[in-house]
């Protein structure tokens, strides 16, 4: 992962604009939130 930061340019991320930041945001709230019903979830079994 180091790596792939490293070699990122900023430039290349100012083009890109922030649509693929909002979406990786989305997702990774989605994921974040699925986490926890499954973990409460599974808290009710144990």
């Amino acid at each position: 992962m180091a790596a792939v930061g490293i070699s990122i340019n900023l430039s290349e991320l100012r083009s890109m604009g922030y649509k693929p930041f909002i979406v990786g945001l989305i997702a990774a709230i989605t994921v974040g939130f699925i986490s926890l019903i499954y973990i409460e979830t599974l808290i009710k079994f144990i």
